[in-house]
């Protein structure tokens, strides 16, 4: 069902994508799909890690956690809607919003994946606090990337830059507000949505149960 799910709203951001390209004969959006590719890749990463040894779960857990960021980031696209003349504003809203949910949904996925392997193989407090960190990590992340604009691979390309943009505000938060008002805003509204999929979730699996 989420496969069926995350592919239709793939396609239908794609298409979205496509068309406006076709319309407009402008390119302007089409890095957003180069950002859907980015977002699948901590799910993709999730989805493979249980076919692996338990021994492995702890060296793909950095790789994962890594790229997390680039679900949610999908969130923050919203910035680009401009009204202009090439196309209507309600058609580029559409289009953003639709990047969005797929970011969001891929992101809920992922974690939910990685919750429930953790909670298997040590425990569910072990789980809760590897959840609660990767959520706060990845809203840093989602300051990162949007407002200072690193990449995800960048940690291997300019580490040192990266390292220092971190550490001057681990160390001088009194002077980036704006970094942590940010990460643990986006913190609060990801715990919070994480525990309402979550509880979709069981609600679904005992309906479906008591169905057989």
């Amino acid at each position: 069902m989420k496969t069926k799910i995350l592919n239709s709203l793939s396609l239908y951001a794609t298409l979205l994508v496509i068309y406006r390209i076709y319309y407009t004969n402008s390119l302007f959006y089409s890095f957003m799909l180069w950002n859907l590719f980015m977002a699948f890749l901590p799910f993709l990463i999730s989805e493979i890690i249980p076919l692996c040894s338990k021994k492995l779960l702890w060296f793909f857990f950095p790789l994962w956690l890594l790229f997390l960021p680039n679900a949610p980031y999908l969130l923050t696209d919203i910035f680009h809607l401009q009204k202009g003349e090439l196309m209507p504003m309600w058609y580029d809203l559409l289009m953003l919003l639709t990047f969005s949910i797929t970011g969001m949904f891929l992101y809920f996925l992922s974690l939910l994946k990685m919750y429930v392997l953790i909670s298997k193989i040590h425990s569910v407090s072990t789980a809760n606090i590897i959840l609660y960190g990767s959520i706060f990590l990845s809203s840093f992340g989602i300051y990162l990337g949007r407002y200072l604009r690193w990449n995800s691979w960048e940690i291997l390309q300019n580490p040192t830059a990266l390292f220092q943009d971190v550490f001057n505000r681990i160390i001088h938060p009194e002077n980036h507000l704006k970094t942590w008002g940010i990460t643990i805003g986006y913190s609060i509204l990801f715990v919070i949505l994480f525990w309402f999929v979550k509880n979709i979730k069981i609600n679904f699996t005992f309906a479906e149960n008591n169905t057989k």
